[in-house]
């Protein structure tokens, strides 16, 4: 169950794209937070901003407008350097697309973070080892991603994103490239990281059994959030909104 410890707090948040005179408003004044212990579903059409929010949770990019704060700190003034040891300590990321180093097996993929955290190798191979044993891995953990299906690399891309222990885990569309069974399992994880680890998770989806399977599921639409229970927030007065 989720804790009283707010690890995202998104205040008055907007999003504008500029290219030329063209100005693109995707996010249009977030207000929304999660806590330790509270796996949350971010939901939308194509479109809709999901992978620019997770972005700017995941220091990656910055609001226009607003404030987000990580674990009581304000992200607003922070330099690169600053942003930089914030994400490496506070924040695991897990893409579509794994981004695996295919010169390292999973074991060494598995350490990167621990490298930038300065980790003395010995911790760092004790923890991978650990960590690719939760994610059930751990006989993998000498081989190379060329060597592994799509749901295995799914698995180590996640040990790896936990690895410095991170409060927040944050993910886009991880089912995307998974059949229904793998898709099934790694949400399981992810329900475990939240509920077990008390971890802050948020994941961008179009994944129904994703969404289904969140403590909260926040909707996008047109650039707002809504928070909604029924599957893609589909209101008896909304509009479908364009992909």
């Amino acid at each position: 169950m989720a804790s009283n410890n707010i690890v995202v707090k998104c205040n008055s948040v907007f999003k504008t794209y500029e290219d030329g005179d063209l100005k693109v408003e995707v996010l249009k004044g977030l207000d929304f937070t999660v806590k330790a212990g509270e796996f949350v579903a971010i939901v939308g059409a194509s479109g809709s901003g999901k992978t620019t929010l997770i972005n700017l949770m995941a220091l990656l990019d910055s609001p226009t407008d607003g404030e987000i704060s990580i674990d009581g700190q304000s992200l607003n003034g922070l330099n690169d350097k600053e942003l930089s040891r914030l994400r490496r300590d506070k924040v695991g990321i897990v893409f579509q697309g794994f981004y695996l180093l295919d010169i390292m097996n999973a074991r060494e993929n598995v350490e990167v973070p621990m490298i930038f955290a300065d980790k003395s190798r010995e911790e760092r191979v004790q923890r991978a080892l650990d960590l690719l044993d939760l994610v059930g891995m751990r006989d993998f953990a000498e081989q190379y991603p060329m060597e592994m299906s799509g749901g295995q690399m799914q698995r180590i891309a996640l040990a790896r994103a936990i690895a410095n222990e991170p409060i927040l885990l944050l993910a886009d569309e991880p089912t995307g490239n998974l059949d229904t069974t793998t898709g099934i399992e790694i949400i399981r994880l992810f329900q475990e990281l939240a509920h077990n680890y008390n971890k802050a998770v948020v994941v961008a989806t179009h994944d129904p059994e994703v969404a289904s399977s969140a403590d909260r599921i926040l909707v996008l639409r047109y650039g707002k959030l809504h928070t909604d229970t029924s599957m893609y927030g589909r209101d008896s007065d909304s509009e479908e909104e364009p992909s």
